[in-house]
């Protein structure tokens, strides 16, 4: 009883040193690297990604190309997980002020690669991202856009700023909004 016992548990003891040694061998995406944060790195990331195809989506006819159409306006790279993986977050822009300026966090994936995280396509009038906080605690993206009134001339909104907070809450990126409204 004793033998079996003990042959079971070493059973149980190679299987575990089997299946850790398996897990460790995998890369997961928090292993995965972007190779820098240069506005080179950025156009790649969104060239490469499903960004272009999501805006061409939304918006039809206008964005009928966007690879084209949208270039790299904004980049940064910060931890915004808390991983130790930097993610990548690019604000693409195109023609007028009033244009949509869609945006995206990249996160890496498991390949390699960069795959959209989170992907904010129907909004026009942000002014440059940011981050709140300072250090590794800077994990929020702010995301501020003018309020447009009805009789506002397409350069000029007039109504005020809505702010939006980007944060990631363990398994994926979250939004909350503020609305300052400007004095009449």
């Amino acid at each position: 009883m004793i033998a079996g016992a003990t042959r079971r548990l070493a059973l149980v003891g190679s299987l575990v040193v089997l299946l850790v040694g398996s897990a460790l061998s995998v890369p997961s995406a928090a292993s995965a690297q972007l190779p820098d944060c240069s506005k080179a790195t950025a156009e790649s990331v969104y060239e490469r990604s499903d960004l272009p195809e999501r805006i061409e989506r939304a918006y039809g006819n206008f964005a009928d190309d966007a690879r084209e159409l949208f270039q790299v306006g904004q980049h940064f790279c910060a931890d915004l997980t808390g991983d130790g993986s930097p993610e990548m977050v690019v604000m693409v822009v195109c023609c007028t002020v009033s244009s949509p300026r869609p945006w995206a966090i990249y996160q890496a994936a498991p390949d390699g690669g960069m795959r959209v995280a989170f992907a904010a396509i129907r909004v026009s009038y942000v002014a440059p991202l940011r981050l709140r906080g300072t250090g590794p605690n800077a994990k929020d993206v702010v995301e501020r856009r003018a309020i447009r009134r009805r009789r506002d001339a397409g350069c000029c909104p007039s109504g005020g700023s809505r702010y939006r907070y980007i944060r990631w809450n363990g398994s994926a990126f979250y939004t909350a909004e503020r609305k300052i409204r400007r004095r009449r």
